[in-house]
């Protein structure tokens, strides 16, 4: 559909429910900056590649499975991929995205190590966090207080273990 459009910047394929399919390869859109696929019916996996300057990926309540990969979207503000069926993130999945400010991947099945999602801090403009019903285990460690614009962070109902850090 918009692989012939080189030049696409946005595309709003929002609450259309009878869309349905693989999300295609974006990777070509050199130029996209929001991808807004909310409440339609898309499946299988996240695509490996991502266009660079990304802003806004917006895929929440579809039906997405497997891994969240490591993309290295330097742009993005805005990444929503909650009420799907992902079940795992490679390490160090959020790790760049430094113009993050919100990321929320509630209720899937995503099972990961905490600590190793985000590297060493958690984006530094960061603002809410929402990675609850889930299956994240391992301790909070000291990545939560990098972010100093945190003002929402949701790790309910996932089974972190230890102290909650200072």
């Amino acid at each position: 559909f918009w692989q012939g459009v080189p030049h696409l910047s946005i595309i709003e394929l929002h609450h259309n429910k009878g869309l349905g399919g693989p999300l295609p390869q974006l990777s070509s859109l050199r130029r996209l900056i929001v991808l807004d696929c909310r409440s339609c019916r898309l499946e299988g996996p996240l695509p490996q590649d991502m266009p660079p300057l990304l802003q806004r990926l917006l895929l929440s309540e579809n039906r997405l499975e497997g891994k969240v990969w490591k993309w290295s979207l330097l742009k993005l503000r805005q990444l929503n991929l909650s009420h799907n069926k992902l079940t795992g993130a490679e390490e160090g999945a959020f790790s760049e995205m430094p113009d993050l400010e919100l990321l929320d991947c509630q209720d899937n099945q995503i099972k990961a190590n905490y600590n190793t999602l985000f590297g060493r801090k958690l984006p530094e403009q960061l603002t809410h966090l929402n990675l609850s019903r889930n299956r994240l285990r391992g301790a909070l460690g000291n990545a939560t207080p990098a972010a100093v614009y945190l003002e929402y962070i949701s790790l309910a109902d996932n089974m972190l273990t230890g102290p909650i850090s200072e």
